[in-house]
């Protein structure tokens, strides 16, 4: 068993922290046309890729801590909120385009 939460933990990291390092998004995130970016809109950096991938094996540990993402505006989960980035590409108010003040992709 603790094999396999092991690989379950080194899979999910591993393939969102480079997909988010790379081109700014997962598989996943490509699929449904989001990609990682910080509250400005930049892209984040390595440490804050890492961390909030960390955090999303922590939630997928403890699902209760999914509520995060239930209970503020910007749906934003625990990693998301503790490295202030967001997935754009969804409607989501914390977001700027830069020059607009729109707050839309």
């Amino acid at each position: 068993h603790t094999e396999a939460v092991a690989t379950c933990a080194a899979v999910t990291v591993v393939h969102g922290a480079i997909g988010e390092m790379m081109w700014g998004k997962s598989l996943g995130k490509k699929i449904v046309g989001g990609r990682v970016v910080t509250l400005d809109g930049a892209r984040p950096g390595v440490g804050a890729v890492v961390m909030r991938n960390c955090l999303k094996f922590i939630t997928m540990v403890i699902p209760a801590l999914g509520v995060f993402v239930l209970v503020n505006n910007t749906r934003q989960g625990m990693g998301e909120l503790w490295t202030k980035t967001i997935v754009a590409g969804q409607a989501s108010p914390a977001v700027k385009k830069p020059g607009d003040g729109s707050g839309e992709e």
